[in-house]
Formats: structure tokens, sequence, C-alpha cells
């Protein structure tokens, strides 16, 4: 008997894994913020600080071994949209995916973030849409509970309203 081997059919297509999304409102100061995880739920309220009481359930769990498939590798992508108001941030934001530090029912702190996941926009223009993929893929990081957040490199112009939003990928290659 010969062994027929079908190839996977969603091998090398993304699929959406977490969504992510917040508004960076005007004067925000420089540090990083939670973006709401949700496909749609709550991306028009404004990001949230680390620490504040109830972020923990922003935060979602990454298992490798979920997603393990023989003879192949599982990769990551981040996909980051900045919808720019009629006043730009002048900031760098840097949307992210970052390991969560838990206290009671916050995220407490961020890890470092995971290296390759980010996508910066540097100081976006008023009016501007843009989207911007991360360089390349990533391995997918060790199992543990992450959040998808943004960094700010410094405060916020005043009157600026930015709305960022992102979809976390994963495919197999």
């Amino acid at each position: 008997m010969t062994q027929r081997i079908v190839p996977d059919p969603f091998a090398g297509a993304y699929a959406p894994i977490a969504w992510g999304g917040g508004i960076v409102g005007a004067s925000t100061a420089a540090a990083t913020y939670i973006m709401w995880t949700a496909q749609t739920a709550n991306a028009g309220s404004t990001v949230v600080a680390l620490t504040t009481i109830n972020s923990a359930p922003m935060a979602f769990y990454i298992d490798p071994a979920d997603w393990t498939v023989s003879g192949l590798t599982t990769k990551l992508r981040m996909r980051a949209v900045c919808h720019v108001g009629g006043t730009a941030p002048a900031v760098t934001l840097t949307v992210g995916l970052y390991p969560a530090n838990f206290t009671n029912t916050a995220i407490q702190t961020a890890g470092t973030v995971v290296t390759g996941s980010t996508v910066a926009f540097a100081s976006p223009a008023i009016n501007a849409h843009t989207k911007t993929d991360a360089a390349a893929d990533i391995n997918v990081p060790a199992a543990g509970f992450y959040f998808i957040g943004v960094a700010l490199s410094g405060t916020t112009a005043a009157s600026s309203n930015t709305n960022l939003g992102c979809v976390l990928m994963r495919r197999w290659v």
C-alpha cells in the first residue's frame, strides 16, 4: 500500500487568532498601554494603563503545542492599522505582543515585547489611514499569557486622537 500525502489546505494561509484596538487620546503620556482584545468589542474605547483593575481579561493564552502540525512550522505575524484625526499625535506608536504579568485582576507589568512582533507608526500625519505589517513572520513564543499593547515614544499632542486596530495572525510553513 502506498501512503498518499495530502497537503494541508491551510498551510501558508494566515488565520487571525487575536485582535486588538483602542484610542490613544490627547496628551497621553509615554508608556506601554493595553489594547482592547476583541474583534470589535471596546475597540472604540481608550487604551488601558497597566495596573488597571479588571484588565486581566484582555490577556490571552498562547501555547505552541496547540498548533503543532507534523512537518510544518507555526509562524505568527502582527498587522496593524492607524487612523489619525485632525491633529497628529507627534509621537511614534508601536504596537506589539507582550508577555503579561498579573497582580490579582490586573495586568501589572508588561514583559519585554516579543521580538519581531512590533509594528511602528512614526509620527503619523493628520488624517492618515495606514496599514502596516510586522517586518516578517516570527516563531511562536513560549507558552504563557500575552496581551497586545501599544508603546508611545512620548506624550501625544494636545487635541490629537489616534485610533489603532490590529490582528495577530498564525500560519504554517
